[in-house]
Order: C-alpha cells, then sequence, then structure tokens
C-alpha cells in the first residue's frame, strides 16, 4: 500500500513473520495485491507473478528490485485468473471487505483449488 515503498510502515520482524506465513500458499499465478516494494516476488517464479499497488514508488522500488516480475498500479488484467490472491495488510483499508472479497472471488479466482490468502495486523 501507499507509503511502504520500502515497508518503512511495517518493522522487519512482522513482514518476516507474514511472508513466513504465506509462503506455502504461493502456488501457481500469484496476484499480490498491495505488494509494496515486492518482497513476495523473491518466492514466485516471474512468469507467474503479478504485484499491484497504487503507490507508485513502492512500483519502482519492486520493478528495480524484481526485474522480469509484473508489477503495475491498477489492475488492468480483464479476463486473467489467478491460483492464489495475496493481500497481506490490505484489507483494513479497503472501504467494503466483502465487496473486495467477493469480487476477487468473481473476477480472479475460477480455477476450483484457487485461494484467497490475506493477512491483517
Amino acid at each position: 500500500m501507499a507509503d511502504q515503498s520500502a515497508e518503512g510502515m511495517l518493522s522487519p520482524f512482522l513482514r518476516r513473520q507474514r511472508i513466513s506465513a504465506v509462503r506455502p500458499f504461493l502456488q501457481g499465478r500469484v496476484l499480490d495485491i498491495g505488494c509494496g516494494s515486492g518482497a513476495l516476488a523473491a518466492y514466485v517464479d516471474k512468469a507467474n507473478y503479478v504485484g499491484i499497488d497504487p503507490d507508485p514508488v513502492s512500483i519502482a522500488t519492486a520493478r528495480n528490485s524484481f526485474p522480469g516480475h509484473t508489477f503495475i498500479q491498477r489492475l488492468t488484467l480483464e479476463g486473467d485468473t489467478f491460483d492464489t490472491v495475496v493481500a497481506l495488510a490490505v484489507i483494513e483499508h479497503v472501504p467494503d471487505p466483502v465487496v473486495f472479497l467477493t469480487g476477487l472471488k468473481a473476477n480472479l479466482l475460477c480455477v476450483p483449488s484457487a485461494r484467497i490468502v490475506c493477512t491483517t495486523p
């Protein structure tokens, strides 16, 4: 999310804990919502990873750190599907979490075994 170009708002300990908890679920094609500087990209093949964040500084940092991975500011992947959608410390910033999750399920998760992985502070 915004102002996390270097995950400045997130302690290194907490960041490591979240990444450790989510790593077993990083399978197939992964969409990382609120990717910040792209830390999860290190654990997903560049062909299977898309990171999205509204903060241009975060996206620039991620692109420099993980060349070849896809990082975008807006979701423009109409018709694209993902096996895993990750939203680490994002849902608490969404105005309507039910609409957010329902939209993810309806528009991005078309594989029966697909999953949404969310964390909160």
